[in-house]
């Protein structure tokens, strides 16, 4: 699968080179580029004039305006110079941003003369109006820190690559990255930084023994180191989510100790999360423990690994903590509150689980987990000898769960747990008619869930993976959970890729050979892909499977319980 790709990006490169050169001979071969270095001076719109030609003109988003601030160059024009003089006129207007709202909108004009010259060049025009410019401006000997526009030894294609990728545009992102690769048998060492753009882009397309060699090359050339640490981030975090925890810590090891306070909290939480996988709690505690004001993603995985790892009761508090706190996320409240109510159901009866969860909503991602485990805490409070309290109040939160969407497994639970409860009533009638219910609900979905899973093997849903739509694909409940899942995600990810390249590749004039092998894999892929969901409609139709045969033995058992007692209703 990682070679059809890199056989398809190699490809690329020596296509788009050759197209380069042809367009744009390296004899006249003129490239105009963009940057806007001044802080809070938020670019709006330019106009750049060749000569007495007609001006390109464009505007510039507020996304796109702090991407050139950020870490890019924007390229204005590529164009075939004639041989003499040119004068280059840029035009721009933007905005310094102030503290109290009051912005001071600028409009300025900078102009460069330039001869052509036998090999290509590259100009950095600098949208900095001259009442912002330091004192030493433009220095014909300086470098592009003091200003200077002078065609420049160092290549910004690579800025434009990041700009790129920073307003969301992947793919031409990539075609840039790629031409200015050059051919693949060239002499030539990369520009600084130009391993790690490719680390991030073999990543980007799941190709993580190739981006690993990347990153290892980039070790000694990269020149932000912010940047490569964001590529061994990104790879720990890939074999994490494939498994892969051996080479998640060789990624996560590479990082430096003082790693930039901008990645610290996700360099902690993967790195917390690599040692419990390995089964490494006490360490993840030790880890997560010595941070000062944790984040509180931070302090929930602290209080799982003190779980974990037998600090029971100091873990309790630090979900505690999490869940009633209101510096976290609503979600993550949510979470935390029902990991501790379950963990404190299985540990120590329902009433210490009672208090963690009706700091739940009704209505939330967690809220019918709840509602479940809400009914349990009830009549594990009393285990022995439930009180008829306690029952009502686990019929009450049963019953309203039972009223919701029926593909969602913990509704399934409570399909059944509704009768249960009217059994310990004694009201066997009753018991009867809710596990009569069940069966018929259960059956109803299964065959609803069957005939999903039948068509998920069938095929039918490439535009759903391949454009990411899950409200396109059959309802199962559970499709949340399965579309975030990795084994998913890795097949589907790679339909999408392969089926762009076999696109790129085509449009580019690529060798059929090579787009027929990216359409074989493109295709095992989806294959593969609905597979995968479908196993999840699988494991979901078995698990009703069990609910059946527990609501029909509750029929029989309350059905005799009924002849013998002669009860005719309650």
């Amino acid at each position: 699968m990682e070679q059809v790709k890199y056989d398809a990006l190699m490809a690329l490169r020596e296509s788009l080179t050759r197209e380069v050169d042809a367009q744009f001979p390296t004899r006249s071969r003129v490239s105009v580029y963009l940057e806007a270095p001044v802080a809070q001076f938020v670019l709006r719109n330019v106009s750049l004039r060749v000569d007495a030609g007609e001006p390109i003109v464009k505007k510039y988003t507020r996304k796109q305006a702090l991407a050139l601030l950020e870490r890019g160059a924007d390229r204005l024009l590529r164009f075939n110079a004639a041989p003499g003089t040119h004068r280059l006129t840029l035009e721009f207007s933007g905005a310094l941003e102030r503290p109290n709202g009051q912005d001071l909108v600028i409009d300025d004009t900078l102009e460069l003369e330039f001869e052509t010259k036998p090999n290509s060049q590259a100009f950095i025009m600098p949208a900095a109006p001259k009442i912002l410019r330091p004192v030493r401006t433009f220095s014909d000997l300086g470098e592009r820190a003091t200003w200077n526009w002078k065609s420049v030894a160092d290549d910004p294609r690579l800025d434009y690559v990041r700009y790129l990728w920073d307003t969301d545009r992947y793919l031409p992102g990539l075609m840039e990255l790629l031409r200015a690769a050059g051919p693949a048998n060239t002499d030539e060492p990369s520009a600084p930084g130009f391993d790690t753009l490719m680390a991030e882009a073999y990543l980007n397309f799941g190709m993580r023994d190739h981006a690993k060699r990347s990153a290892m090359a980039a070790r000694d050339s990269e020149p932000e180191p912010t940047a490569l640490t964001h590529v061994w981030l990104q790879l720990a975090q890939l074999d994490y989510k494939n498994g892969n925890y051996a080479g998640a810590a060789y990624a996560i090891a590479q990082i430096p100790a003082d790693v930039p306070e901008a990645q610290q909290a996700d360099f902690l939480d993967l790195r917390a999360r690599i040692f419990m996988a390995q089964g490494e709690y006490g360490q993840a505690a030790a880890l997560l423990g010595g941070i000062a004001n944790p984040a509180p993603l931070l302090r929930y995985n602290h209080a799982v690994a003190l779980i974990k790892s037998g600090n029971t009761a100091r873990g309790r508090a630090e979900l505690n903590a999490v869940g009633a706190g209101q510096a976290s996320e609503a979600r993550l409240r949510e979470r935390a509150n029902l990991v501790l109510a379950y963990h404190l159901l299985d540990q120590a009866g329902g009433d210490g689980a009672k208090s963690a969860l009706q700091r739940l909503p009704l209505n939330g991602p967690y809220a019918n987990s709840g509602l479940l485990a809400l009914g349990w805490a009830e009549i594990a409070g009393a285990q022995d000898n439930p009180d008829a309290s306690r029952l009502r109040r686990a019929l009450a939160a049963w019953e309203l769960l039972a009223s919701r969407d029926r593909l969602d497994p913990a509704v399934q639970e409570a399909l059944i747990s509704v009768p249960y409860a009217h059994e310990q009533f004694g009201h066997y009638e009753r018991a009867v008619r809710g596990y009569q219910n069940a069966i018929d609900a259960y059956t109803q979905i299964a065959g609803q869930l069957r005939g999903a899973a039948k068509r998920l093997r069938q095929g039918n849903f490439r535009e759903a993976i391949l454009s990411d739509d899950a409200g396109s694909l059959p309802r199962t409940g559970n499709l949340e959970r399965i579309f975030t899942e990795g084994r998913f995600r890795a097949h589907a990810q790679n339909y999408r890729h392969l089926k762009g390249l076999q696109l790129a590749v085509a449009e580019h004039d690529g060798p059929k050979r090579l787009r027929d092998r990216l359409e074989q894999a493109a295709e095992e892929e989806i294959v593969r892909a609905h597979e995968a969901i479908a196993a999840g409609v699988d494991q979901q139709i078995r698990n009703l499977e069990q609910y059946l045969i527990d609501a029909r033995l509750g029929l029989v058992r309350n059905s005799n319980r009924l002849k013998s007692s002669g009860q005719r209703g309650s």
